[in-house]
């Protein structure tokens, strides 16, 4: 008792408290947080630890210091997803929208929609109309979701609206609905021009069960350009679910073509130079493994 452990470096001590990953040696992690020993990466770790372990408390205390450490947000916001419990004063998360810092700004966004900070929604809606990057517009669309903002998630996804907000609001609402929010997606995916917006798009609905299903019923009329169409079908086929409804939706209203067993030397040569050069090895074994394809069959 009273000796120094690990010679008290403090981050030798963070490391050791982060891998325990019991309640009780939180209390320690956020001292050590609080004497300002730690610095970079090992900070970055603690202060996650006490995010996602910690009492509501301690998680209050983290946000209290980050006004003055504005960078911490983003390592609390990846604790707080696996804890339930709201701390005190949870609202204070609103002031870090109104950062300059993109990273700050999403991590606020997540905790404002995990803590259902309801009051935030009309900054939330202003920061998703001004986002510039698919990531902060569906970190605010999806925050609005969290809060229960459906109206304005509704009122973001007009067509007066910018395809990326448009985009956002609609994934958004459909991780929600997925029912009601099918044909907005379909109508959307038939005018979009951006490929990363359809995967979007695509993304929420195969992040339900019953998504696929209700998305290809949507598409049933629907056409769309064939570089969406491809983006879409290559996030749906990589998914590692079984849709065959949504494939055979995409493939139609984009007016693909499933590529011939009789290919010829030159085309056979063609198709390999583009794997070599832009295929992924981590898609191709997803796709593999499906049991849709019974490659595992024979292979």
């Amino acid at each position: 008792a009273g000796q120094k452990v690990f010679g008290g470096d403090a981050n030798s001590l963070s490391y050791a408290l982060n891998k325990v990953k019991d309640k009780r040696a939180i209390e320690g992690l956020a001292e050590i947080i609080a004497q300002g020993g730690l610095k970079d990466e090992a900070l970055e770790n603690a202060v996650t630890t006490v995010s996602s372990l910690g009492s509501p408390e301690q998680v209050g205390s983290l946000l209290q210091k980050a006004q003055d450490n504005p960078a911490w947000l983003p390592a609390i916001a990846r604790g707080v997803r696996y804890n339930t419990k709201e701390p005190p004063l949870k609202s204070r998360a609103m002031m870090f929208l109104n950062s300059k810092a993109g990273n700050v700004r999403i991590a606020a966004a997540d905790l404002c929609g995990a803590w259902k900070v309801s009051s935030a929604e009309d900054l939330l809606a202003k920061n998703a109309s001004k986002a510039t990057t698919v990531e902060e517009s569906q970190a605010m669309a999806g925050a609005l979701a969290g809060i229960g903002a459906t109206a304005r998630l509704g009122q973001l996804s007009g067509e007066g609206q910018s395809p990326l907000l448009r985009v956002a609001a609609v994934a958004a609402a459909s991780r929600v609905n997925p029912s009601s929010n099918a044909p907005k997606a379909a109508q959307l995916l038939s005018v979009l021009e951006d490929p990363a917006l359809a995967i979007v798009l695509v993304e929420a609905f195969l992040s339900r069960p019953e998504g696929p299903e209700l998305l290809a019923k949507a598409l049933q009329e629907s056409r769309m350009k064939e570089p969406v169409a491809l983006a879409a079908n290559r996030i749906a086929s990589a998914s590692g679910r079984n849709v065959p409804d949504l494939l055979a939706a995409l493939n139609r209203a984009g007016g693909l073509k499933p590529v011939s067993s009789n290919m010829s030397p030159g085309d056979r040569s063609k198709l390999i130079a583009e794997v070599k050069a832009s295929g992924s090895a981590e898609r191709g074994g997803q796709i593999y493994q499906r049991t849709a394809m019974a490659c595992t069959t024979c292979h």
